[in-house]
C-alpha cells in the first residue's frame, strides 16, 4: 500500500478507536444503572467486546504507524484494556 492510503487508514483507525472508547462508556454506565441482573451481564458483555475491538484497532494501528516509521507518541500507547483482565461492574 502506498504512504497516502496508509495514512489515511490511520486517521480512519484513530476514529475508529475513539468510538469504541465512547461505546464503553456508554455500556459501562448502562451496566451502573441496570438493576436486572440479565441487562447488567449484557452491558457487560458489550463492554467486553468493545474493548476488544479497541484492543484490535490499536494494535493495527500501531503496527501501520511502525511500518510508516512514524513516531508512537504517548496517546498512540495508551494501555487498552485487556478483557480477561476487566473488572466487570
Amino acid at each position: 500500500m502506498s504512504d497516502p492510503i496508509e495514512k489515511m487508514l490511520l486517521e480512519i483507525l484513530r476514529v475508529a478507536i475513539e468510538d469504541e472508547r465512547r461505546a464503553q462508556k456508554r455500556y459501562k454506565r448502562g451496566a451502573l444503572l441496570a438493576g436486572d441482573p440479565e441487562i447488567k451481564e449484557m452491558f457487560n458483555r458489550l463492554l467486553a467486546e468493545e474493548c476488544e475491538h479497541e484492543r484490535k484497532l490499536t494494535e493495527t494501528y500501531r503496527d501501520i504507524k511502525k511500518r510508516l516509521g512514524l513516531k508512537i507518541f504517548a496517546e498512540d500507547r495508551k494501555d487498552v484494556v485487556v478483557v480477561s483482565e476487566m473488572n466487570q461492574i
